[in-house]
C-alpha cells in the first residue's frame, strides 16, 4: 500500500515539475511577445513629429500639430497699454500742436487703409501667424499695432466680403463644370474638412466637421449643382445622381502605379496607365489641331482596350473563396475594388475625351485647397469655428480675383474700401464689351455679303472704287 502511494506521489511530483517548466517556458514566451508587441507599437506610432521619418511618410494619419508653448494665464487679444502713443513735443514751439484729422477718421488711433490691406493680406494670404504679423509690422513701420487689432482687421474684412463670397457660390451652382474636393484642417484641436467648389474663374471654399454627404450638403454647392463635377471619385460624390460625374484620372494613376511597384505581376496596371496615358495624348493633339471631338477610329479603340483590360483584371483578381457562411458582401482587397471601380464608372473615367471641357485631372481643386494646408502647417490650427470661415471667406474671394487678373493686396483692399465687388463689375463690362464687338462684327459681315450681293447687280461703279469699298468693310470686320 504504502508502495503504491509512493509511487503515486513520485508520478504527482514529476507532473508538477513538468507544469511547472511548461510554465516558465510560457512566461518567457509571453515576455518575449509582449517585447516585441511594444517594439511593433513604437514603430506604429512613430510620425514625422516624434521621430526622423519624413512628413511623406505620415499619409492620411498625419499627426495634429501640438505646441510646446506652455498657455501665459492671459486672456487672448490685445492687452493693455499696447495701443498708446504719445504726440510728440513740437521742436519749434515748445507745446503740442494738433492738426486736422482726415474725414475718415474716427477715433484717437486709427490706421489707413494701406496698412489694414497689409495686415490682412500677410495674415491670409501670406499665412503668417497674427503674432509675427504684429512683429513684422511693428519692425517694418515701428507701429505698436496689438494682435488684437489685426485680428479685428480680419474680421472686419470677412464680414465684408459676405454678400461678394455669396455671389461666387451662386456662381458655382449654376457653372457648367466644377472641381470638387475636400481637406483636413484643425479647429479648435478637433479634425475639420474645408470643401472646396471651383472652377477657372471662380473659388469658393466652406467648412464643415464632416467630410462625407452631411459636409457636402452643409456647404450647399453639390445639392444645387446641375453641371458637370470633376473629383477623385469619393464615394460621397455618387450620392448625387442628378448630375454628370467626371473622375480624376491622376488619383487613378497614383493608385495604379501603387499596383504596378508592389504587385508586379498585376500586368494589367502597367497597361491601364498607358492606356489613360495614350488617351490624354491622343486629346491634345486633337486640342492643338482645333478639334472638339476624337475619330470613331480612336474612339472604338480606347473603349475596346478599356473593357480588355478590365476583363484581364478580373481573372487575375478572382473573389477569394471562402468555406464559412458568413453575411455581407465578400472582401474584395483594394485591388479589386480599384477594378470594380473602373468598371462601373468607365463613362466617367473617359469623360475627358468625349467632353473637351472636362480635363484630364482635378489639379484646379487640388490648386486652389493647397494654401489651406499651408496655413495649418504654419498656424497650427484655428482656434474657433469663426475664425476659420473668415479665413476660408478671405481666401475664396482673393482665388476668386486673383483668376480675374487682381492681385491680392488689391483685391483685399477694395474690400475694406468698401468696394469688394469691383473686379466683378469688370468681369460684367469686359462681357458686355466682348458681346458688343460679336455683335458689330456680325453687321459688318452682313453689310458686306449685300454690298458684294448688289455690286453683281450694278455694273456703273469703277473697279478702284469696288476694291476699296470692299478693302474697308474687311478691315473693319476684322
Amino acid at each position: 500500500m504504502n508502495k503504491k502511494l509512493l509511487q503515486q506521489v513520485n508520478s504527482l511530483t514529476s507532473t508538477v515539475d513538468s507544469l511547472n517548466a511548461t510554465i516558465n517556458a510560457q512566461t518567457q514566451l509571453i515576455a518575449q511577445l509582449n517585447q516585441t508587441i511594444q517594439e511593433l507599437k513604437e514603430q506604429l506610432n512613430k510620425n514625422s513629429k516624434n521621430s526622423s521619418k519624413p512628413p511623406s511618410s505620415d499619409g492620411f494619419k498625419k499627426p495634429a500639430p501640438k505646441s510646446l508653448r506652455k498657455p501665459s494665464g492671459k486672456k487672448a487679444g490685445g492687452q493693455n497699454g499696447h495701443q498708446a502713443l504719445e504726440l510728440p513735443i513740437c521742436m519749434l514751439y515748445g507745446d503740442t500742436r494738433r492738426g486736422a484729422f482726415p474725414s475718415d477718421v474716427k477715433a484717437a488711433v486709427q490706421y489707413g487703409e494701406n496698412l489694414q490691406s497689409l495686415a490682412v493680406a500677410l495674415n491670409t494670404v501670406g499665412a503668417v501667424s497674427i503674432k509675427r504679423t504684429h512683429e513684422i509690422l511693428s519692425g517694418v513701420f515701428n507701429i505698436p499695432i496689438a494682435t488684437g487689432t489685426i485680428s479685428s482687421m480680419v474680421k472686419r474684412c470677412a464680414d465684408s466680403l459676405s454678400e461678394t463670397v455669396g455671389k461666387i457660390k451662386d456662381k458655382m451652382i449654376g457653372s457648367a463644370l466644377g472641381h470638387f474636393d475636400e481637406t483636413g484642417t484643425r479647429v479648435d484641436k478637433k479634425l475639420w474638412w474645408v470643401h472646396d467648389a471651383s472652377n477657372c474663374e471662380y473659388t469658393y471654399l466652406d467648412i464643415s466637421p464632416k467630410r462625407g454627404n452631411a459636409g457636402m450638403e452643409q456647404c450647399g454647392v453639390l445639392p444645387e449643382f446641375k453641371g458637370i463635377a470633376m473629383h477623385d471619385c469619393w464615394a460621397s460624390y455618387w450620392n448625387y445622381p442628378d448630375i454628370q460625374h467626371a473622375v480624376c484620372c491622376a488619383h487613378l494613376l497614383r493608385e495604379l502605379t501603387g499596383i504596378d511597384g508592389n504587385h508586379p505581376e498585376q500586368k494589367w496596371a502597367s497597361a491601364f496607365i498607358d492606356l489613360l496615358l495614350e488617351m490624354k495624348k491622343v486629346k491634345d493633339k486633337s486640342v492643338e489641331k482645333g478639334k472638339d471631338f476624337l475619330s470613331y477610329y480612336h474612339y472604338h479603340k480606347f473603349d475596346k482596350k478599356y473593357d480588355e483590360l478590365i476583363e484581364q483584371a478580373r481573372k487575375e483578381n478572382p473573389l477569394p473563396k471562402t468555406t464559412e457562411k458568413k453575411r455581407g458582401r465578400k472582401k474584395k482587397g483594394k485591388i479589386l475594388a480599384l477594378v470594380e471601380r473602373l468598371a462601373n464608372y468607365k463613362v466617367s473615367v473617359c469623360l475627358f475625351i468625349h467632353n473637351f471641357n472636362v480635363p484630364f485631372d482635378n489639379n484646379q481643386a487640388e490648386r486652389d485647397l493647397r494654401m489651406i494646408k499651408v496655413k495649418t502647417k504654419v498656424s497650427g490650427c484655428f482656434r474657433t469655428e469663426e475664425g476659420a470661415r473668415d479665413y476660408l471667406k478671405i481666401m475664396s474671394y482673393v482665388g476668386t480675383a486673383h483668376k480675374q487678373g487682381y492681385n491680392a493686396y488689391k483685391a483685399i483692399k477694395n474690400a475694406i474700401t468698401g468696394h469688394p465687388e469691383l473686379f466683378l463689375l469688370v468681369i460684367y463690362s469686359f462681357f458686355f464689351f466682348l458681346l458688343f464687338m460679336i455683335i458689330l462684327k456680325c453687321i459688318l459681315q452682313i453689310g458686306r455679303s449685300i454690298y458684294i450681293h448688289i455690286n453683281s447687280t450694278k455694273h456703273n461703279n469703277t473697279f478702284i472704287q469696288n476694291k476699296i469699298l470692299l478693302l474697308v468693310f474687311n478691315k473693319a470686320a476684322k
